[in-house]
């Protein structure tokens, strides 16, 4: 019994594997790691929620199920489009459908179908009060992608492995509360041409920038080699290899404004006898001793006729976390932004 076990899970893994099993093979990458994360990618936000997962900025949405060129209701569409979609496919029967994460327990037509239903409460008479979730109940979505560095290129990068509708339902008081997620859509494979073609045959594009959901190291599934957040941004700036934009308006830094910004000094002063004010020392600062995370800027295309979702790394930037005077306070602070 306990090899059959062992050969279920190896199986298990392969099969999650199988979708970035070149990058481990490839000799040029020299990190790979998974990794999960809540995303808003709706086009308009949720002002109920407590945090922000990310800042977003839609790039291009154009409608392609219409009825002779003619688009009714398409306004009202717009602020849940992604969630309208991925709503109506599971509906549909369009996705291949799992309850983990992991994508190890398929789901049949008759369990997809039940996960949209969820138990409300139980009224006097003990019965259990059944409701459904709507399209609008999916404000974020779980994603689960493999992050990974090419040593040769100094350049990271990002593939998607599977994406999870999260629902959060109003109560009694309105609050919005967070159920977990529905069920696990794995990502058809797109063929060479369509990866090429993707970013401009996609009918629906947007850009997040990381915000309260930025990644650190102890929170990333490490499947090979190992990343230092720290150093790959000492290297950056020491000697870049791709561009680097200003956080405030994003524009391009020569290495000497970057080092600038990086390497700066604080004078401390004091008074003497006589009551003048002197340098008393001068401290050199770097603000990468305080790096911790990554903030990754990504490109989001979704296909409604192929059911495709697919995202591209197009920038990462270091992320410094400051500290308020005794340490009582934190936040995360962008340096720079390294552009792909």
């Amino acid at each position: 019994m306990r090899p059959f076990i062992l050969l279920l899970l190896t199986l298990s893994v392969s099969a999650v594997q199988a979708q970035y099993d070149d990058l481990l093979q490839n000799p040029g990458i020299t990190w790979v790691a998974e990794h999960e994360a809540d995303y808003e990618l709706n086009p308009a936000y949720t002002a109920n929620l407590e945090s922000e997962y990310n800042l977003l900025e839609v790039i291009r949405i154009i409608g392609t199920r219409d009825k002779n060129g003619l688009y009714p209701n398409s306004e009202a569409n717009l602020p849940f489009y992604l969630s309208k979609e991925i709503y109506e496919g599971i509906r549909a029967g369009s996705f291949e459908c799992f309850a983990d994460a992991g994508l190890t327990q398929p789901l049949n037509t008759e369990q997809i179908q039940a996960s949209l239903i969820w138990k409300d409460s139980t009224d006097e008479s003990g019965f259990v009060l059944e409701n459904e979730y709507t399209l609008e109940s999916f404000v974020t979505f779980r994603v689960r992608q493999v992050l990974y560095y090419s040593g040769k290129d100094r350049r990271l990068g990002a593939r998607l492995l599977a994406i999870a509708p999260v629902a959060w339902v109003s109560d009694e008081y309105g609050n919005m509360i967070q159920h977990q997620p529905v069920l696990w859509i794995k990502l058809p494979a797109l063929t060479a041409r369509q990866q090429r073609r993707f970013p401009k045959t996609a009918n629906y594009a947007l850009q997040t920038l990381m915000k309260d959901n930025t990644i650190s190291m102890d929170q990333v599934e490490i499947k090979k080699g190992s990343f230092d957040t720290k150093a790959w941004a000492t290297q950056e700036v020491q000697s870049p290899k791709h561009k680097t934009l200003s956080v405030e308006v994003f524009e391009p830094l020569s290495p000497a404004a970057l080092k600038a910004h990086i390497f700066t000094t604080d004078t401390v002063t004091s008074i003497n006898d006589q009551g003048q004010s002197v340098i008393d020392r001068i401290i050199q600062q770097n603000a990468l001793e305080d790096v911790q995370k990554l903030r990754l800027v990504q490109n989001w295309y979704y296909d409604e006729r192929l059911h495709a979702l697919d995202c591209r790394l197009v920038a990462v930037a270091p992320m410094a976390t400051i500290s308020a005077a005794g340490g009582l306070f934190e936040f995360d602070k962008p340096l720079f932004y390294v552009k792909y």
